[in-house]
């Protein structure tokens, strides 16, 4: 069947853009009206590739696909007007403490939106999802995205500078966002990988402790400047990581820190439990090239969980990042030059846009790491440098960038085969990351 002409595809989705332009203007009034330029041409722009993609993989058989997206929309829009509504009708609070509560709101919403895809990952089984299914999904991440995406342009607007802060003082805590990576994953598993990553691990294992003790020594110091954020305010991302993390919020500290290779700051939290001092966070942050620490947005320091309901049981990990916000989570003897290469390696994989490439028949992207050339290099490599990297085609990328740094660092002194003699059987992937990252 012959793919949907252009106007066809506008006029069946224009249902879903007038009820996206509708929940956004009911959702941010008051800034739309002042700036109706920002708002809805930019939610449609942003949906528009996705539903080309979807009437690509469809070959133009949108039915009755095309109502489940517009009924999938539809409960999107009205669940969060149930939150919000009665938010915009309270007379005591002031417009950027409803913008506050609006996006704690938001955050509130993406577990509903992960118990969905959840639920229909369960009843299908090992069956792959269907292009209106992963669309589906892609919806409604993107629907989330729009929505917290405006509500934090009126916190910059509002408070005349580009960079959330939460009011530690009126803010109320909330859920973190924990199933933003799962939605990203689910989405990204709706295309097709073309790989299994059941290959071995090079043998002997690299030596991690070896490679940590080098980075120290081989990677640049890089000068510094810093303040201190005012007292009783936050980063956004420090509150939701305190949340997440079961710490209070205001046993954090936050400060801004200038580097010397880069005009622009980096805004560091730091736990006042933390084992890390203050001049080792920022000196080893420092020691990251600057190419790719430029998409490092909020590093997160915490201590040691104080309590069972932040132990293994909960299944924290001990360092993670978020690629959507350009958040990294260290807890103690993890914020070290090897692991923040390797959560950094998250951020450009779907970050980066010298990396992230084109959906075909499309103007949607993906990370690199699901792009035809990392699932090239895959094949071509007999194994994987750690066990970690076969878990999914993510990690097997941001554990590459961590042997691909290596390499150049240490590469005067001997390169990885100091760490394994048997460093050869991941070569391809690690030539591959190197040769990308004189890019960056």
């Amino acid at each position: 069947m012959a793919a949907t002409p252009k106007p066809q595809m506008e006029a069946a989705m224009w249902p879903v853009y007038n009820r996206i332009a509708t929940f956004i203007t009911r959702q941010h009034g008051p800034s739309v009206a002042r700036y109706p330029a920002l708002y809805v041409p930019l939610a449609i722009r942003d949906f528009k590739p996705l539903f080309a993609a979807y009437f690509t993989l469809t070959q133009g058989a949108v039915q009755p696909g095309l109502e489940s997206i517009r009924a999938q929309v539809e409960w999107f829009c009205r669940s969060l007007e149930s939150l919000t509504d009665p938010i915009h009708e309270d007379p005591r609070r002031s417009d950027v403490e409803k913008a506050l509560d609006r996006r704690a709101c938001f955050e509130e919403m993406l577990w509903a939106v992960g118990d969905r895809i959840i639920e229909g990952k369960r009843s299908r089984g090992a069956r792959q999802p269907t292009p209106t299914e992963a669309i589906t999904v892609a919806s409604l991440e993107l629907l989330w995205r729009v929505a917290i995406g405006a509500c934090d342009w009126e916190l910059r607007l509002w408070r005349g500078r580009n960079r959330r802060k939460h009011y530690l003082a009126s803010h109320p805590t909330h859920s973190p966002m924990q199933c933003l990576a799962l939605l990203f994953v689910l989405v990204a598993g709706g295309l097709p990988s073309g790989l299994a990553l059941d290959k071995p691990v090079i043998t002997p294992p690299f030596s991690e402790a070896a490679q940590e003790l080098d980075l120290e020594n081989e990677l640049p110091v890089v000068s510094w400047r810093h303040e201190p954020w005012e007292p009783n305010w936050l980063p956004e991302a420090c509150v939701t990581e305190a949340n997440h993390t079961g710490f209070r919020a205001a046993d954090f500290e936050a400060v801004e820190v200038w580097y010397t290779d880069c005009a622009a700051s980096w805004t560091v939290c730091r736990h006042k439990r933390a084992d890390e001092s203050w001049l080792y966070v920022l000196d080893t942050l420092g020691r990251i090239p600057v190419g790719m620490r430029q998409y490092i947005s909020n590093a997160v320091i915490v201590p040691r969980p104080a309590h069972s309901a932040v132990r293994p049981p909960k299944r924290l990990p001990y360092a993670y990042a978020r690629p959507a916000l350009g958040v990294l989570t260290f807890m103690p003897s993890y914020f070290t030059p090897g692991v923040i290469l390797h959560e950094t390696g998250h951020l450009l994989d779907v970050l980066c846009p010298a990396l992230t490439t084109t959906i075909p028949n499309t103007d949607a992207t993906a990370a690199f790491s699901h792009s035809a050339l990392w699932q090239t290099a895959l094949a071509a490599s007999p194994a994987l440098p750690t066990r970690y990297a076969a878990t999914s085609l993510a990690e097997s990328f941001a554990d590459a960038v961590r042997w691909a740094v290596s390499a150049v660092a240490h590469g005067p002194r001997g390169g990885l085969a100091d760490y394994s003699p048997g460093w050869a059987g991941c070569a391809p992937l690690v030539h591959v990351v190197r040769a990308l990252l004189e890019g960056v």
